[in-house]
This record gives structure tokens, sequence and C-alpha cells, in this order.
């Protein structure tokens, strides 16, 4: 594959290890913005829909990821609507016993061990230590309020405050180049091509001409060459044998044109 050689621009997540370092950029995908990415929001599509969103009860759509759409029950005054959609007494919550789907209540059994009801309040062993509203098992820092699947995330800092798994290397009104650096997005589709050659931001110079950033959306004219042999296909007589180019040294009597005149060196 002539696109794939040590320095070639990688691509992340294709699976291809364009650079030859060993590995493919892998970069966590968010489209809808919500804080978790395509890996564990069940529809990566619309940001109202993650893990422990609130669940709309009745609507067909299943906004909390949890697996299903609630269902709402006629309950009483005294009663909530339990993990499953059953009517449940108000004070089973914290009680101290673990209403984990064990006990009836009106012939069903009732299932309060669910992020909505803080796992029975703590009854079923699963605390919420920081108190942010998100259990130890869903928490990934269940001793600071500000790191919960619902946190804002501070891009670069160590620190993974949504629970998505990553630090996010850049902020949100950046993307990454070609090379894997945060560049600013205002910069695609500018009218000015960011190439890497003068294009400065924070110490690092900005390459957005690749097929990653659709080459620095426009702004960058598409060159290619096949062969790298550092002449792309407008100019390269041969561009899939990197002996042949502008300027390539001519063997004579060989019918071949290496340095693209037009015809072989006869003597």
């Amino acid at each position: 594959d002539p696109s794939v050689y040590p320095g070639a621009t990688e691509i992340p997540n294709d699976g291809i290890d364009q650079n030859c370092n060993g590995s493919d950029l892998v970069v966590n995908v968010d489209a809808d913005g919500d804080g978790f990415t395509v890996e564990d929001d069940c529809n990566d599509a619309d940001s109202t829909i993650y893990p422990g969103a609130t669940e709309v009860f009745d609507d067909g759509i299943d906004q909390d990821c949890d697996g299903a759409d609630s269902v709402a029950s006629n309950c009483n005054p005294n009663e909530i609507v339990d993990c499953n959609g059953n009517c449940a007494p108000a004070n089973w919550v914290g009680d101290n016993y673990c209403d984990d789907g064990t006990y009836i209540y009106q012939g069903n059994q009732i299932d309060l061990n669910c992020p909505t009801f803080n796992f029975d309040d703590g009854d079923c062993g699963i605390a919420d230590v920081d108190g942010d509203g998100y259990p130890s098992n869903i928490d990934c820092d269940d001793t600071d309020p500000n790191v919960n699947p619902d946190a804002s995330e501070i891009p670069a800092d160590g620190i993974d405050q949504n629970c998505d798994g990553v630090d996010p290397f850049c902020a949100t009104d950046e993307v990454l180049d070609c090379n894997g650096t945060c560049g600013p997005s205002i910069w695609l589709g500018d009218g000015y091509c960011d190439d890497g050659s003068n294009s400065l931001y924070q110490g690092t110079q900005i390459d957005f001409s690749c097929s990653l950033n659709n080459f620095d959306e426009g702004d960058c004219s598409v060159s290619v060459d096949l062969d790298n042999d550092g002449f792309d296909v407008d100019v390269d007589c041969d561009d899939n044998d990197p002996t042949i180019y502008p300027g390539a040294t001519e063997i004579p009597n060989d019918s071949i044109d290496q340095d693209c005149d037009g015809s072989d060196e006869r003597t």
C-alpha cells in the first residue's frame, strides 16, 4: 500500500497504521457532544440520550441506555414507580432492606436496586460517597463530586471528569489535525490552506491538509503522489514507480523515460 510508510499521515480510527509507528491513532468519538463516546452511548446522534440521562416514561425511547424505555404506572400518592415500572411503597427506599426484587408488593416483585433510587438509597450496598447523584459503580471517582458521567470535561488535565474512559486531548473549540495535534476548529474552511508550513498554533505547526480534515475543508488543493517520490500525479509521468519523476537520473537506452522529459536518452 503506497499510502503506508514511515512519516505518512495517520488517519484515526480506521484500523490502519499509516505511519508505521506500531499502532493506529485512536480518537474517541462523541458525535452528539453529550460527554459519552459511541462505545457507551446507545444513540450517539442524540445528545439527550446517554447512560444516566433522565428517562421519559412511555415515550418509546430509552434515554438512559439501560436497555428499555421506562413505563409509568398509576401509583398512589404514597407510592413510587420502581426500576421496572411497578408501583412500590415510597417508604421502602432506604429502610435498611435491599429491595432488589426479593420482596413482593401487590403481586409484583419490587426492584429499587438501580441508579434512579441510588440503589435503594444504599440498602443494596452501592453508595454515592461524594453525593453527586452517581453511585460508585458508575462514578469513576466517587470521592470527587466534580467527577461523574454527566460532568463537564476539562481537556488535557489528566483527569477523566465525565467518566468516558479518556481525558480528551482537545478543547471543545479544537480538532485533531493530520498529525494528532489540536488545532483551532475555526481554521477549517477559513480560506487559508493550513498545511503545516505557516500555521503556528500554541507552538506547533497545524496541518489540516489531509483526508481526515477534508484537506482543510477544501482550502488546500488535493495532490496525489502514489509512489511517494515527492512528485504528484500531475507532473510525474509514472506515479507508480518512485525512480521515475522530473529530474530523475536517466538511464540511456533502456526504453524508459526516467526524468519525464518525454523520451528515453540514447547514446
